[in-house]
C-alpha cells in the first residue's frame, strides 16, 4: 500500500520558505533557517515549482498576446504555445538540477546539494513573480516599437544582472561555497538550462 499523500505547505509554511528564499537571494545568510530542511520539506519545496508554472503561464500569456497582436492567423495556438513554453522551460530547470548535483563533487557539497535543491525551488517562484512586470512592460514596448528600442537593452541588463546576482547568492549560501566556486556553478548550470530549453522548444516548434 502506498502511503498517504503529502499534504499541500500551510500559508505559514509557504510564507517562511519564499522569504527565506528571498533572503538568500538578497545575500542574507537568516533566510536559510527559514526553509523546511526536513525530509518532508524536501518534498513540500516542488510546490514552488508549481507556483512557478502558474505564474509563468501568466508571463508567457502576456508575451503571446503582445507579439500575436498584428497576425490574424497565428501559426501556434495560444493553448499549445503556453504548454510547451512550459515544458521546455521546466525541463531547462531538470537539467540544471541535475548538472548541479553531478557538479557537487566534494563531501560537503554532496550532503548540502538537498539544501540546494530546497532553495532552488522556492526561489524559483519568487524570481518568476519578479520578472513578471518585465514580461508586462516588453509587451508593452512591443507594441511601441520606437520606444522599446531604446528600453530593451536596459530591460535585458536588468533581468540579466537580477538573475545572476540572485543564483550566486543562493548557490553561494546554500551550498556553502566560496563566491567563485558559485559564480562557476551558476555559469555552468545556466548553460547546461538554456541548452536543454532551446532544445525544447526547436522541438516543440516554439
Amino acid at each position: 500500500m502506498s502511503g498517504p499523500a503529502q499534504k499541500p505547505p500551510s500559508h505559514k509554511t509557504l510564507d517562511s520558505n519564499l522569504i527565506g528564499a528571498a533572503e538568500m537571494m538578497l545575500g542574507r545568510q537568516s533566510g536559510l533557517s527559514k526553509l523546511d530542511l526536513s525530509a518532508a520539506g524536501v518534498g513540500l519545496s516542488f510546490y514552488g515549482l508549481l507556483l512557478t508554472g502558474l505564474i509563468d503561464a501568466a508571463s508567457v500569456s502576456i508575451t503571446f498576446d503582445a507579439y500575436n497582436a498584428a497576425e490574424t492567423d497565428p501559426t501556434t495556438g495560444k493553448p499549445t504555445y503556453i504548454l510547451g513554453s512550459l515544458i521546455s522551460a521546466f525541463a531547462g530547470y531538470a537539467a540544471s538540477l541535475f548538472a548541479l548535483y553531478l557538479l557537487c563533487r566534494t563531501p560537503q557539497e554532496q550532503a548540502r546539494f538537498p539544501i540546494a535543491l530546497v532553495a532552488q525551488n522556492w526561489a524559483s517562484p519568487v524570481l518568476s513573480l519578479v520578472f513578471l512586470p518585465i514580461f508586462w512592460i516588453t509587451s508593452v514596448l512591443a507594441v511601441d516599437q520606437q520606444s522599446g528600442a531604446s528600453l530593451a537593452p536596459f530591460l535585458v541588463a536588468g533581468s540579466i544582472a537580477i538573475l545572476v546576482l540572485a543564483g550566486v547568492r543562493l548557490l553561494r549560501i546554500s551550498l556553502d561555497v566560496t563566491l567563485a566556486k558559485a559564480v562557476a556553478l551558476f555559469l555552468m548550470t545556466t548553460a547546461v538550462s538554456i541548452v536543454v530549453r532551446e532544445g525544447f522548444s526547436s522541438l516543440l516548434g516554439l
